[in-house]
């Protein structure tokens, strides 16, 4: 498809002829247009494919040039979305509308890597090169400047190509000639339409990053230069394109990820720099969100974006049913009932017992005192019964007794050892139902709004919870002593975890929410229409082919894992030898119960001791009243 956009540069505003630039073998098309249009739309070229627009100069609409130049290029975008493959051309002697051109079809997004851009003129090479070189357009999209050249003899054209990148440097190169005569001859060995962006020749490079671990981050070496020298899966991932495709990194410093573009915190400056393109990549993951694509691309999705959320470990509450826990509550209902069972039989024994011989057997209250006895583990009474009946009912209620009070003291023991923490969230569900707040860095602001916007219940609260500003760190804290969370990506999540929050024995307060708040593809923000995309895409791609990333990320946990080993090691041999002795006497394997484990029993003291005490009121007034009678 191809797409002219012509001004014209004549005083009666007539379309220039294109023989007057260039061959007249090139016009492709018969054409229609109106001159009481400012901007003429000539959509009967359809048949050839062919859409011309006309930006007149002069006349009334001077002063708003511009704005006619940006409707020209919106309407020819529109005919530029409609084909895969499309050529421009772009016809002007003047250089205030080449540049204008040139900004307005960055902003308009016109132009992308497979979009050839041909710029006719007959202006000179010298007064070009300044404009080539000081606009992203021509100096970094795939164009071709033609400049035509007048002779005595006939018209000759000289083909040109701005290279943003070369052993010599940003350049304009000729490329070929051309005369009618001899027809094109090519002047050096690269194309017409040559790839700009598979060498940068050791140029650097300019990206915004800053530490996130495990992603990005320093070590405690220094380069050659001095600096510090950095790591990270995506950092090594980074190294990996700059070696093929031969450029330096060179690092953009921003205090944070959300530090203010232009004392404005309605954007992240890492990704300010990436759309303004002061930086080409922001190379720390990203996750792919919609609402993102408004104001950035991203290269090829290269991980999962898993980002989660982290919180407290439910805390075991003071329970006064620890006695009740090592059995169901079925086995309590039959062992009462077994127990007034044998009491009963105990006793309808004990009648027929004393209407043969009076006086030997046991009254009611010792009866039931020396079978409860039995059953909790105390000792037999002082007299044992002499008929055998009784003989073996004892013997068999013993056993009963026995079986009955090993498995509850062992289930018991168990039970005030280890005891059973209450069920945790582990879904955004039963999350937003048991906190009151979730953290995020100032970053996240992408994600509460992209939770706003869901229409989703559960990610409309989880937006209503978030709070953006704290640091990770600092979230985290605040999650181990509050009914708060907090949010990051789930490999910083445990890498922070286990580096700050792990004591020496393994355990955490903190743990990760199972299920993920956002579990989609991430990415490299770069700016929009990007022409080197399709060669970090390549590099990435192959990268991921060779597994290199999933090393790096195993690299990178068992390296904090050796880290923190080592940290606990070094705390050791500087702890205190009294400090050390104490911890060896305190801890010796052994978990001291406390107030959660032991409130059952002291409960049931305490009730005791109550009952008691009642009992002894009632009978203080039964007595009185008697003696009173």
């Amino acid at each position: 498809m191809a797409l002219l956009v012509s001004v014209s540069t004549e005083a009666d505003g007539r379309l220039p002829s294109l023989g007057e630039s260039l061959d007249a073998d090139f016009m492709l098309i018969n054409h229609r247009w109106t001159k009481n249009r400012s901007v003429t739309r000539l959509y009967d070229l359809a048949p050839w494919g062919v859409g011309v627009f006309e930006v007149p100069k002069g006349g009334p609409g001077t002063n708003n040039t511009e704005a006619l130049i940006s409707r020209a290029v919106k309407e020819a975008r529109k005919l530029r979305q409609l084909s895969r493959c499309v050529n421009a051309v772009v016809l002007s002697d003047d250089p205030a509308f080449l540049a204008s051109f040139a900004e307005s079809s960055l902003r308009g997004r016109l132009l992308v890597w497979a979009t050839r851009l041909m710029v006719v003129t007959r202006l000179p090479v010298y007064e070009l090169s300044g404009i080539f070189n000081d606009h992203w357009t021509f100096s970094m999209m795939n164009i071709m400047l033609i400049v035509t050249e007048r002779t005595s003899r006939s018209i000759r054209c000289g083909v040109y190509v701005q290279l943003p990148y070369s052993p010599a440097g940003r350049q304009l190169v000729r490329l070929a000639s051309w005369t009618p005569q001899r027809g094109l001859q090519l002047q050096t060995s690269l194309p017409l339409f040559p790839d700009k962006f598979s060498n940068f020749y050791g140029s650097p490079i300019n990206v915004s990053a800053k530490s996130y671990k495990p992603y990005w981050f320093e070590l405690n070496e220094e380069a050659v230069d001095g600096s510090k020298k950095l790591s990270g899966m995506d950092y090594l991932l980074l190294e990996t394109v700059a070696n093929a495709l031969n450029f330096t990194i060179k690092v953009t410093p921003i205090a944070s990820w959300a530090e203010p573009f232009s004392n404005s915190y309605l954007n992240q400056q890492s990704l300010d720099n990436v759309v303004s393109k002061q930086s080409y990549i922001t190379p720390v993951i990203h996750a792919v969100l919609r609402n993102r694509l408004e104001r950035f691309d991203f290269t090829i999705p290269y991980t999962y974006a898993s980002y989660s959320i982290s919180m407290r470990m439910p805390g075991l509450a003071p329970k006064w049913q620890s006695l009740y826990y090592p059995l169901a509550g079925v086995v309590w209902v039959s062992i009462v009932a077994t127990t007034v069972l044998v009491v009963v039989v105990i006793l309808m024994m004990n009648r027929l017992s004393d209407s043969i011989s009076p006086g030997k057997s046991l009254d009611p209250g010792t009866t039931v005192i020396e079978v409860v006895g039995i059953l909790i583990g105390e000792n037999l009474y002082k007299t044992l019964p002499s008929q055998n009946s009784r003989r073996v009912l004892l013997a068999a209620w013993l056993i009963f007794a026995f079986v009955l009070g090993s498995a509850y003291t062992g289930n018991l023991t168990a039970a005030l050892t280890l005891p059973k923490y209450p069920p945790r969230p582990e879904t955004l569900r039963e999350l937003v139902r048991s906190v009151d707040k979730v953290t995020m860095e100032p970053w996240g602001r992408d994600y509460k709004a992209y939770f706003k916007e869901s229409g989703s219940d559960v990610f409309t609260r989880l937006a209503d919870l978030m709070e953006l500003g704290p640091a990770l760190l600092f979230g985290l804290k605040q999650a181990t002593q509050k009914r708060t969370a907090h949010m990051d990506s789930r490999a910083v999540l445990l890498l922070n975890i286990a580096e700050s929050f792990t004591k020496a024995d393994g355990t955490t307060p903190l743990y990760v929410v199972r299920e993920s708040a956002i579990s989609g593809m991430s990415a490299w923000p770069i700016p929009h229409d990007a022409p080197f995309k399709k060669n970090l895409d390549r590099c990435i791609r192959a990268s991921l082919e060779a597994g290199l990333y999933e090393k790096w990320e195993s690299d990178m946990l068992e390296m904090a894992r050796r880290e923190s080993r080592e940290r606990q090691r070094r705390q050791q041999r500087e702890q205190p030898q009294d400090e050390e002795e104490e911890a060896e006497g305190s801890g010796g394997g052994i978990q001291a119960l406390t107030l959660v484990h032991m409130q059952g029993p002291l409960m049931l003291l305490l009730l005791g001791l109550l009952l008691g005490a009642l009992a002894f009121l009632l009978e203080l007034v039964f007595t009185k009243g008697c003696c009173v009678g």
